[in-house]
């Protein structure tokens, strides 16, 4: 009998039920006992999609395609062993030919929560007839953002050569990302760390929800914080300073040439503080770059779909507003 989907499941039950493996490797990467504790409706069971996205994730199982690819070779996996957590996770539609999307899920670079950040979304694009890649990228080492950028990199250039047997429309995608996903999806839009490093054209939509855009601020809250400690250190490593930060900052590295964004986040995000979403939408309207953005007054951080909050329904705008910028209809 099929485990019961409900707000009163644990983490770790879902996962030791065996039910969803081996796609539930990738349900939260470096899981600990801490989050393996803790209910779907601790998540937000009903905000975050949950039933949506394992639904899918059951759907494609059944259906005994692949879904789970690497995106650097053994002997690449053999120099460097860690590479191993570089995938990307393929949600197909049965239409073919088709734009895609390109999704990376947050967790601080400690960890993704692509169950949270990642099935659900990928779900709801399925839905919207968009087949989606869940790219997931190197975490937890102080530093690791140059890896995690080098394995976003590897993964967009691993679709773009794949295109034709994966069945989607080569070069004509969005891309975007959660908290730290969404640093890492932007730092793709940019000349200095991303597109232009490989023969991906330049993102058609970037997605940014609560993105971690300034991190001036997490300069300060790491004096009090030691999760915002702990987020510097994996960007400038254990003695970081501004100087190993900065290079990193995505709203001092974007010009008018960046990728045209939407943006959603709330107000009350006591995580990630609104202010960079705000000052990175206000510096590309500045720039000439076109930007739509869905701000909602409550409903703090980690929202996946952000069913019944204020920002409910920002996946199905940003599809539309990507729609818009290909001079389609919405």
């Amino acid at each position: 009998m099929a485990l019961p989907i409900t707000p009163d499941l644990y983490v770790g039950d879902l996962i030791d039920s065996g039910e969803y493996a081996p796609l539930s490797d990738y349900f939260f990467t470096h899981l600990d006992d801490r989050m393996r504790d803790r209910t779907l409706g601790w998540y937000g069971f009903e905000r975050v999609g949950f039933q949506k996205g394992l639904d899918r994730a059951k759907e494609l199982l059944e259906s005994g395609q692949q879904v789970i690819y690497d995106v650097y070779t053994d002997e690449e996996r053999q120099e460097e062993p860690d590479r191993e957590e570089a995938k990307v996770l393929y949600f197909p539609v049965a239409e073919k030919d088709r734009p895609y999307a390109v999704i990376l899920s947050g967790g601080g670079l400690n960890r993704q929560w692509g169950l949270v950040e990642g099935f659900p979304v990928a779900a709801r694009l399925n839905e919207l007839g968009i087949p989606t890649f869940l790219l997931y990228y190197r975490t937890q080492q102080r530093p690791v953002i140059d890896k995690s950028i080098a394995d976003t990199r590897r993964g967009m250039q691993w679709i773009h050569d794949h295109a034709e047997e994966l069945h989607v429309k080569q070069g004509h995608y969005m891309i975007g990302g959660f908290s730290a996903g969404a640093l890492v999806a932007g730092l793709f839009g940019t000349k200095e760390h991303g597109y232009t490093h490989t023969t991906v054209p330049k993102p058609e939509l970037m997605v940014q929800a609560y993105t971690t855009s300034l991190l001036r601020d997490y300069v300060v809250l790491a004096k009090v914080v030691g999760s915002a400690r702990d987020f510097l250190e994996r960007i400038g490593g254990v003695d970081y300073k501004w100087s190993t930060v900065k290079p990193y900052r995505l709203v001092s590295l974007v010009d008018a040439d960046y990728p045209p964004t939407y943006f959603t986040a709330n107000r009350d995000d006591t995580t990630v503080p609104v202010l960079n979403t705000l000052k990175m939408e206000r510096k590309l309207r500045r720039l000439g770059v076109p930007t739509k953005l869905k701000l909602g007054r409550r409903g703090g951080h980690s929202f996946g779909l952000g069913i019944g909050m204020d920002v409910d329904g920002w996946l199905d705008e940003a599809v539309r507003f990507w729609n818009e910028l290909a001079g389609e209809e919405a």
